[in-house]
């Protein structure tokens, strides 16, 4: 009788140990999956800030190009624009 209770005590103290073993992959192959997604959250994030940027200094680009042909307009029309804003002769 004490070696069948040996037995079974063996036994539920395997099946602890692999019930623990099985508890900690699971856990792990959970948060590691996590960390993933949330990598790739960031990364996608992080591409739509660079496309805004980038867009945002094409448009300041675009703005100075105009403003640059405004001016060599106004220039090749004979008048100046001072620093004021007042027409210079």
């Amino acid at each position: 009788m004490a070696n069948i209770d040996k037995k079974l005590k063996t036994i539920a103290v395997g099946a602890f140990l692999w019930l623990l073993v099985i508890v900690y992959i699971l856990t792990y192959l959970h948060f590691s999956a996590e960390n993933k997604q949330a990598q790739r959250e960031l990364e996608y994030l992080k591409a739509h800030q660079r496309v805004a940027q980038q867009r945002l200094e094409r448009h300041q680009q675009w703005e100075r190009t105009m403003q640059q042909q405004r001016l060599e307009r106004e220039f090749n029309q004979g008048r100046i624009i001072g620093a004021d804003g007042r027409v210079v002769q």
